[in-house]
């Protein structure tokens, strides 16, 4: 097995700087009960790390993974702060915005998914 595309400086920093700057905001955000700094930390956590994979090999198909994977984490996590009560006065207008937006990003990622069986 070829290692010498996986052990460059430009593939392995963001995937490490993703997974160290993900953890401490998703830790600070836990211990202060800041779930806004948690969403943060995952979200910039996580699209570090899917650039990191997408330089180390082409084949990995960010513009699908991408959008579902956020789709599918941004659907649990308005549901979870929903039923915490998070959202306070309004909440219908998040929880039917949030879901709007999360459907509309995995639906990007299937017709991705689509766009790619065609070619």
């Amino acid at each position: 097995m070829n290692c010498k595309p996986y052990s460059k400086p430009g593939t392995v920093l963001p995937v490490l700087i993703g997974i160290l700057t993900g953890s401490v905001l998703f830790f600070l955000g836990d211990r202060d009960d800041a779930p806004g700094l948690c969403l943060i930390g995952l979200v910039l956590g996580f699209g570090l790390v899917f650039f990191g994979f997408h330089k180390m090999n082409k084949k990995f198909r960010i513009n699908v993974t991408a959008p579902l994977f956020f789709g599918i984490t941004g659907i649990t996590g308005v549901l979870a702060l929903f039923f915490d009560g998070e959202f306070g006065d309004s909440p219908g207008l998040f929880l039917i915005g949030g879901i709007v937006l999360c459907v509309g990003l995995m639906l990007i990622g299937i017709f991705n998914i689509n766009k790619i069986r065609e070619d």
